[in-house]
């Protein structure tokens, strides 16, 4: 291989290290989400202890 797609290559291995490194946004959407499942999980948990049945039927 030739030396400039060595060095292409590899800076492309550090551009994508960089990008799926410094992401904050990302990060912040997977732990919004997160709460979201576990609020979710917590309505279905008192749902079901309540006796009402299960919420998704409704």
């Amino acid at each position: 291989m030739s030396e400039n797609y060595q060095l292409y290559a590899a800076k492309m291995a550090e551009l994508k290290a960089y990008r799926s490194g410094n992401r904050p946004l990302q990060r912040h959407l997977d732990e919004l989400l997160m709460f979201v499942k576990d609020c979710e999980n917590q309505w279905q948990s008192t749902f079901w202890m309540e006796g009402l049945g299960d919420p998704a039927e409704d």
